[in-house]
């Protein structure tokens, strides 16, 4: 019978539950303290909430976190994902280092196009790495 009573219990609370929303400026505000502090891991976890939520500068620390291995392993490709997602939000330096990350990775197709996006702002030394990999082959 407790059981009973316990399995109604719980399935009422669930279904009666308010919906818990995340604000994702707030998980960020709060990972900036902790990176602030370099209390990566801390961070880290809330970084990731805020990047989840699109917000450009949680995703480019991310990157950094990845690219840098602070407070987690140290991952390039996770590093490149985070960094274009926020150049595509617009984050001006992720779309300043997007394609030389992806040329460390030697996905030339895509350094090409993040780096083309360079040159048209005017960056000297994305043409001379676009002019290095021109003609390689993935």
């Amino acid at each position: 019978m407790l059981k009973i009573f316990l399995l109604c219990f719980t399935l009422l609370t669930l279904l009666f539950a308010e919906d818990v929303k995340v604000n994702p400026q707030h998980e960020y505000d709060v990972a900036m303290q902790y990176l602030s502090a370099q209390k990566y891991k801390k961070a880290f976890s809330h970084l990731k909430i805020a990047a989840e939520n699109n917000i450009s500068n949680a995703q480019y620390n991310l990157a950094l976190m990845y690219y840098q291995g602070d407070g987690v392993k140290q991952d390039i490709k996770k590093s490149a994902h985070w960094l274009e997602k926020a150049a595509k939000n617009g984050h001006e330096k992720a779309i300043q280092n997007v394609g030389r990350i992806y040329m460390q990775l030697m996905n030339f197709k895509k350094a090409r196009y993040w780096l083309h996006k360079n040159v048209e702002q005017g960056d000297k030394e994305a043409q001379l790495l676009l002019d290095e990999i021109k003609g390689l082959k993935e």
